[in-house]
């Protein structure tokens, strides 16, 4: 019965631990992102023919690794809408306003980690929240560790990429304008770069 009851407790023990939120350890290194070095680039398809390219600015970021390693243990990073650039002003406001991001309304993008797996080759795998435009679903990113180094001032440095593909109406992103011919002015599908540069805490 002893050991009977042993076991159970032992059993629940790692089911909790399974489900419980992960915490920084001790030990564990943040790093801060240095907004100067850190931006999101995405891509989206023109007229069904081309890709128009833009920019978007990363305020913050925080990521939290184990002290031993550079595969994230959790990843929470904000960004600016507000900053979009695609390079092409009129374009740009349009982006900024209601029919688009409505950035005087929603003010901040944010992606927030729920699960990090580690890959080979410096890759890993990041699962999360990701908002948008006041709407939250899952999001899916592919990351690589780009390398560490240690600044000119002592600092410790990690560089991160990551890429992933969302579709813009799933965050009421629903403007659909068409040409004559019917096809779509912008696509639905967009491609998303990220390139952070961090610094320990």
């Amino acid at each position: 019965m002893i050991r009977s009851f042993a076991a159970c407790a032992a059993l629940f023990a790692i089911a909790i631990s399974a489900v419980a939120p992960a915490k920084p350890a001790a030990g564990d290194v943040t790093w801060s992102a240095d907004p100067g070095h850190s931006i999101a680039e995405f891509s989206v398809v023109h007229l069904g023919v081309t890709h128009v390219h833009g920019s978007i600015l990363i305020t913050q970021a925080s990521i939290v690794t184990p002290a031993q390693g550079y595969v994230p243990t959790s990843i929470d990073a904000a960004l600016d809408p507000a900053s979009i650039d695609t390079r092409n002003s009129d374009r740009d406001n349009d982006l900024r306003g209601p029919q688009w991001l409505d950035v005087a309304s929603y003010k901040t993008m944010t992606f927030k980690s729920t699960n990090v797996v580690a890959g080979p080759n410096d890759t890993f795998t990041a699962s999360g929240d990701l908002t948008i435009h006041g709407v939250t679903k899952p999001a899916v990113l592919a990351g690589h560790i780009d390398g560490t180094t240690i600044d000119g001032r002592g600092r410790h440095r990690v560089s991160y990429s990551a890429t992933t593909t969302i579709k813009r109406q799933d965050f009421g992103l629903n403007w659909a304008q068409q040409t004559p011919g019917g096809t779509f002015v912008a696509g639905d599908n967009v491609d998303i770069s990220i390139n952070i540069e961090a610094v320990a805490r």
